[in-house]
């Protein structure tokens, strides 16, 4: 959301100005016959109470029209491809690229504030979650990411539980650690160590 967020105020200008989000309404009117009320565009920005834990998908899908793409969908899509792209350039920054990891592979993540979830990686950037503490996801969700990394965002898509999306309003994507980035990012147990592993959550 914080990409998104970014790419809007290019767009519009400082999120902080008064008429931001007035500018940003009649942009989004004039270019694509849309409307989104003030109040909706705050909450995305944190300046209500009710943030953007409520916006719904079709909402997401006019932002990311916006700045020319398909849909929000398509939006995350382009955004972990970059991200990827970034990590694999710098592979001393310690980032866990997921197209670059074995299935089976356990990994740690931590967020703020006291969010800690051990997942596994099933092949071809998907996750299962083993166990959860504190996290809005819980064992068994399933999501797709391409790269971990501590103190960065994790930008997660096609986030399931028992096989639907995650949230009534048909969203399945999530940004983990919005704020601070991960605390926590390490691999627990490689898939080829035998038995199993403790872990503690």
């Amino acid at each position: 959301m914080e990409a998104l967020r970014k790419e809007l105020e290019k767009l519009a200008g400082d999120s902080t100005s008064h008429s931001f989000f007035t500018k940003l309404q009649n942009i989004i009117e004039e270019r694509l016959k849309e409307h989104i009320s003030v109040s909706t565009m705050e909450r995305i920005w944190g300046y209500s109470t009710r943030k953007d834990a409520n916006i719904s998908v079709r909402i997401l899908n006019i932002l990311a029209q916006l700045i020319e793409a398909d849909n929000w969908n398509d939006f995350c899509k382009r955004l972990q491809k970059e991200s990827c792209v970034e990590s694999e350039l710098f592979t001393n920054s310690g980032a866990i690229v997921c197209s670059n990891t074995d299935a089976g592979v356990l990994v740690k993540i931590g967020w703020l504030p006291d969010r800690v979830c051990i997942i596994k990686h099933l092949g071809n950037c998907r996750f299962t979650v083993v166990n959860a503490e504190n996290a809005s996801i819980k064992a068994g969700d399933e999501f797709s990411c391409t790269v971990i990394e501590k103190g960065k965002q994790l930008f997660i898509t096609n986030l399931t539980r028992d096989g639907r999306p995650l949230h009534d309003n048909g969203a399945t994507h999530y940004v983990v650690g919005k704020n601070n980035g991960l605390t926590t990012a390490e691999i627990l147990q490689d898939k080829e160590q035998k038995g199993s592993t403790p872990y503690n959550i």
